[in-house]
């Protein structure tokens, strides 16, 4: 009987025991719980804002995408000015080229147009000059070949003998005076020169007037120079 209580104390001294060591691992696993869950809350808290920061991050990324999109956007646009501007720019240099051209070929003809102008004004002038010679050289034959005889020289002269007198001696000056005339700022024009080919009188007149003080007065060579036509055409 006390063997069997013995026994039984032994028993109860390991019970009690176990049961130590037992609630020292309770209270161990409770402290690595209540570890656990803090860490897990702590966990839990990053998470979140992990998430939060995430969102965040989305937004920014979105908006920048938008940015990008729109920038993308601007630069086509620009390309498309870009290409634009440049073929108005070659059109206008083309134009402003093609008008360069224009206007060079447009002067070139303008100064060839007034340079053959010119050669036909001369060439006109010319042969108008050398008509005048012809005229003037035959005239003056003619008017020296009016010329009355040496021995009549010393006889009174009529009125219509000192005409033709008069205007033989002016055809002499007219002869001598016309190269120089012609030369001188007081050559007549073409349209004058028409006029002094189709009325020698004018001729007369205006050499009358360049010649020397004693050539006969206008009035006379006038007269004379009208008797003389009129006696030629009778002939």
């Amino acid at each position: 009987m006390a063997a069997d209580i013995e026994e039984l104390k032994c028993q109860l001294q390991e019970s009690e025991k176990m049961l130590g060591e037992i609630r020292s691992q309770l209270d161990s696993a409770q402290r690595s719980n209540s570890l656990a869950d803090t860490q897990l809350r702590c966990m839990t808290e990053s998470y979140r804002s992990l998430e939060t920061r995430a969102a965040d991050l989305e937004i920014d990324v979105n908006q920048l995408k938008e940015k990008v999109r729109s920038l993308e956007d601007e630069l086509e646009d620009e390309k498309r000015n870009h290409q634009e501007s440049s073929a108005r720019c070659h059109e206008l240099e083309e134009h402003i080229q093609r008008s360069r051209d224009t206007s060079l070929v447009a002067v070139e003809d303008e100064e060839a147009d007034n340079k053959t102008k010119q050669e036909r004004e001369l060439t006109a002038a010319a042969e108008k000059l050398a008509e005048c010679q012809e005229t003037i050289f035959v005239l003056g034959k003619q008017l020296k070949s009016l010329r009355p005889p040496p021995q009549r020289q010393s006889e009174s002269y009529s009125e219509d003998e000192l005409g033709t007198k008069n205007y033989a001696d002016l055809a002499d000056n007219w002869v001598n005076e016309v190269p120089r005339f012609m030369e001188s700022p007081n050559f007549p024009s073409d349209s004058e020169t028409s006029e002094l080919m189709t009325s020698p009188s004018r001729v007369g007149s205006r050499l009358s007037r360049s010649g020397s003080s004693g050539n006969p007065t206008p009035e006379k060579a006038s007269r004379g120079i009208s008797r003389f036509f009129s006696t030629k055409s009778g002939y």
